[in-house]
């Protein structure tokens, strides 16, 4: 029994004082909401709750959804869920936010606002609705000069005046398919209203020189406009959030665009049989470390037999096929063990962001697979990206995957974590202390 407690008394009483000062200081600055907490260097109730809520805001704030659909259509339905799931993550974590108790100092209000942009942002990227007023818009944006559809001796310039009657005739047809409860509905019906005087003005000869006058009011489209629904409207209901043992998912890595022209060569590379590969891998290679040829064919190889993979295999992947593979976790989990450690001293010397990608979830992996090499894994991240990568490799474990490391090992991350010099690694520290306190 006293073994028990002693081992109980060894909760990292530094982390977590640090950790109650920093939740006070943003209690102070009015970026969390009250009371203050007892800075007792005990892991209670009150400071789990504020650490959930730090969190629930940091998350909030690293939300993102790309505003353009993939150019390959056979890519949105993943690309969609993709961005639902942000989106509902989000909300979920919205619910961890108290309300303010004055409208004079309201912590919630910024993460609110992100959800509410982020709820748009997905209407208009993948909603019809949504996808009608980004179409309207587009052809509303070219507007007629007065004067510009005559030529010098008041001629017709057909070419630009079929242009200009194509795009209002195509606006008139996209405006019907707007929601009739579509905030954006009466700017978008006045600025059709525009475009018909801009061309009736494009047609006049002395528009160009003449003072412009005032555009005459014309009828508007025969759709009734409902009253605008106003921007600050409750968002939907909350879902519930995800499991707290369960890992993130693998984000959709910044500035990465899926490329179909590369995934329909993977495929054709992938028909081919592994030794034909190898052999077309070799004579690219002859030719040039650089070859173009070089990714595809190593990726190709990796993807179809990740059992047989070689650190020197893995270091020929290209940029693009990094990031294929760190999102890929199950296939990166059957590349051998051994191979895995000698491909994180590869990875660390490369650098750039894909290769740094690759790191952390090849970490990950091992982390998960063989908590026993833990020390030999965290050892291996480079020196000057430790504190950065130790976030990226805590958030793609699940808790019970952190429980089953080393105690001394997740110190060790927490120490890494400690100067928090980002959002995610303030998170993850959070996350860390609260997961030291259930050993």
């Amino acid at each position: 029994m006293s073994e028990n407690l002693i081992e109980h008394a060894r909760v990292p009483e530094l982390e977590v004082l640090a950790l109650q000062q920093q939740l006070n200081a943003r209690v102070r600055a009015g970026l969390l909401s009250g009371p203050l907490l007892a800075e007792t260097g005990k892991l209670d109730e009150a400071t789990t709750t504020k650490q959930r809520e730090q969190e629930a805001m940091d998350l909030i704030a690293l939300a993102a959804i790309a505003p353009q659909r993939p150019a390959d259509p056979a890519l949105h339905a993943s690309a969609q869920a993709d961005d639902e799931a942000i989106l509902d993550r989000a909300r979920a974590e919205l619910g961890h936010i108290p309300d303010p108790p004055s409208p004079d100092q309201d912590p919630k209000a910024p993460s609110l606002a992100r959800v509410q942009a982020l709820a748009r942002l997905f209407h208009r990227k993948w909603e019809p609705g949504g996808q009608a007023v980004e179409r309207l818009e587009a052809l509303l944006a070219e507007a007629v000069a007065p004067g510009s559809l005559l030529l010098a001796d008041g001629a017709f310039a057909w070419p630009a005046l079929e242009a200009a009657l194509a795009r209002l005739k195509q606006a008139e047809e996209v405006l019907p398919q707007v929601p009739a409860d579509e905030p954006e509905r009466p700017a978008l019906v006045a600025r059709l209203i525009e475009a018909r005087a801009r061309l009736v003005a494009g047609l006049h000869p002395g528009a160009a020189s003449r003072p412009r006058k005032p555009a005459p009011t014309l009828e508007a489209p025969t759709v009734a406009l409902p009253a605008a629904r106003p921007r600050s409207a409750p968002l939907p209901a909350i879902a519930a959030a995800a499991p707290a043992g369960a890992p993130e998912p693998a984000p959709r890595p910044a500035g990465f665009t899926p490329d179909p022209e590369r995934d329909r060569r993977g495929r054709e590379l992938d028909i081919l049989g592994p030794e034909r590969r190898g052999a077309l891998l070799r004579e690219a290679t002859a030719r040039s470390p650089a070859d173009p040829e070089v990714g595809p064919l190593a990726a190709s190889l990796v993807r179809t037999h990740p059992e047989a993979a070689t650190p020197g295999l893995i270091a020929q992947l290209d940029a693009y096929a990094c990031h294929e593979l760190s999102r890929d976790e199950a296939r990166l989990q059957r590349v051998p063990g051994a191979a895995r450690v000698g491909l994180l001293k590869v990875l660390g010397e490369r650098g750039g962001d894909a290769a740094e990608a690759l790191l952390a979830a090849t970490a990950a992996s091992l982390l998960r697979q063989h908590p026993h090499a833990a020390s030999e894994v965290l050892q291996s991240l480079p020196d000057p990206r430790r504190g950065a990568l130790s976030a990226t490799l805590v958030a793609r474990l699940g808790d019970d995957d952190v429980l089953q490391l080393p105690r001394d090992l997740l110190h060790q991350l927490a120490r890494q974590l400690q100067a928090a010099a980002s959002a995610e690694e303030r998170r993850q520290l959070a996350r860390l202390v609260r997961l030291l306190g259930r050993r």
